[in-house]
């Protein structure tokens, strides 16, 4: 897989997850994500025009309420 595919089955993904949270007004979107991939995902995220906050499990209060949406995923077209 050329790595201009793997970056818009990336970017597709996002957009998959994130859109019925959108429409539906949910904001903000927090992405979590394990503190060995946070650096990455945020670098991804930069190359998007979505204004999403990404966060580690490891940074989230012990019980805090948190409501998964979906999974970002590989999309390819």
């Amino acid at each position: 897989v050329s790595q201009s595919r793997y970056w818009e089955a990336l970017r597709l993904g996002l957009d998959r997850v994130v859109r019925p949270a959108l429409e539906l007004g949910v904001t903000p979107i927090a992405l979590l994500c394990s503190q060995e991939i946070q650096l990455k995902v945020q670098s991804v995220l930069r190359s998007t025009a979505r204004r999403l906050f990404v966060a580690s499990y490891e940074e989230l209060e012990p019980g805090l309420p948190v409501e998964q949406v979906g999974t970002w995923e590989l999309e390819y077209r």
